[in-house]
């Protein structure tokens, strides 16, 4: 009878265990994350700190002036490399199926939730109060909105899955210790 048992259960594994389903879209966001934070950085960072730009930014008195702006992009920059070493790591740790994977993910969406509502908040200071920024005012906060909203929509479906799914408690068990 026993034996019957296991040859059953080795016949019809988990159904749930395994990378597949709806956690495919993680791995794809886990690893597109980091080339669209270079081309963030790239295109919308590094000119902000090339000569002359950094200067008008920080001086008072220039037309790109705020007090926070050199802070805001400066904390940007450091939220970008954050975000992206945390998603390599979070790639690496769900690719080896870690059963601490789904806490990680979770406080990683939590703490880009709070870092998109305090980098929202910088540039909507920012934009708000520096003239230079007045004829697109309207498209940055159509942007900083979107941004926000995507990060909210994107904890509110993946918290949840990640905490009720059958298929991330099958499949998140091996624990560091029995890595070989």
């Amino acid at each position: 009878m026993e034996q019957e048992i296991q040859t059953q259960s080795a016949i019809h594994p988990n159904k749930y265990e395994g990378i597949k389903g709806w956690l495919i879209f993680v791995i794809v966001f886990l690893a597109a994350n980091p080339i669209g934070s270079l081309y963030h950085v790239t295109t919308n960072l590094i000119p902000f700190f090339q000569e002359g730009n950094w200067d008008d930014i920080t001086t008072k008195g220039t037309k790109l002036y705020h007090p926070i702006f050199g802070t805001v992009i400066v904390l940007e920059l450091a939220m970008y490399i954050f975000i992206t070493v945390m998603t390599v790591f979070l790639l690496y740790q769900m690719l080896r199926r870690r059963a601490i994977f789904p806490k990680l993910f979770i406080s990683f969406l939590l703490a880009d939730l709070i870092i998109g509502f305090l980098y929202a908040g910088g540039y909507m200071i920012v934009t708000t109060f520096v003239p230079a920024f007045q004829d697109v005012r309207e498209d940055l906060y159509f942007e900083i909105g979107t941004s926000v909203g995507s990060h909210i929509l994107f904890a509110l479906i993946w918290i949840p899955y990640f905490l009720k799914s059958k298929r991330v408690k099958a499949t998140f068990t091996t624990d560091a210790y029995e890595d070989s």
